[in-house]
């Protein structure tokens, strides 16, 4: 801690042995003849001429997950004058790996920076400004969304027949602002208004998504709108 600045990194590295994930017939039939993963093959159940009988694909403890990546942030706070001061807050988070292997000695795919069903961006950054002057309240908000690769889905083949699994595009970044003011009156009364997404900013076509061709866990879908708010306190 610098005065009024603090600045912070975080490694963080999470490994899951024997998650418990439902089998995919696709997926499974190419893993016992592609890679001949024995947790594959057993749960192929054959005729006595060889012939595929039935695939379990009841949920059991199969895959590996591995993720990890680096917090920081900046924090920054800083008085001009009794009554008159400002706050800068900037956290991130970068993904160095995300990787999922269905079974032990199957295929192993990195994810990091692609959408496959979830969105995975390198980086995801948010920046939050507060300005504070006696009942005064004025804040700004950035919050950025890195770019991703969307491909034919590569975890379970066959999903997106109409998408080849090296057919891949671009889903472009997205920085999406936001402001708000309020007063604040010793009777205990508090106006406040906000306008979220500044911009109106339209979230990104995401061709593989089942949610409104985009990703709403990530994305704004609403575009521009707007807060009018009153509070009383009673004391």
């Amino acid at each position: 801690m610098l005065g009024g600045m603090r600045a912070t990194a975080d490694f963080w590295h999470v490994q899951l042995e024997h998650a418990i994930e439902p089998g995919d017939p696709q997926t499974i039939a190419y893993e016992c003849s592609d890679t001949g993963s024995m947790d594959a093959c057993r749960l192929i159940h054959r005729n006595a001429d060889g012939s595929i009988l039935q695939i379990d694909g009841r949920a059991a403890n199969l895959s590996r997950e591995l993720s990890e990546g680096v917090d920081v942030g900046l924090s920054v706070e800083h008085t001009l004058n009794p009554g008159n001061s400002f706050f800068i807050r900037a956290t991130g988070t970068y993904l160095t790996a995300v990787r999922f292997k269905q079974f032990d000695a199957g295929t192993d795919f990195p994810v990091a920076g692609t959408f496959n069903g979830t969105s995975w961006p390198r980086w995801r950054a948010q920046l939050v400004t507060d300005w504070l002057h006696g009942g005064w309240r004025a804040s700004y908000t950035a919050q950025y969304t890195d770019s991703l690769q969307e491909c034919g889905d590569k975890i379970f083949p066959g999903d997106f027949a109409y998408f080849a699994v090296d057919q891949c595009r671009s889903i472009a970044s997205r920085l999406v602002h936001g402001i708000s003011g309020a007063y604040h009156w010793v009777s205990g009364l508090t106006v406040s208004a906000a306008i979220a997404n500044l911009t109106d900013l339209s979230p990104p076509r995401v061709n593989t998504s089942g949610n409104a061709n985009t990703d709403t866990s990530i994305y704004p879908v609403l575009g521009r709108t707007y807060l009018l708010r009153a509070a009383f306190q009673f004391r």
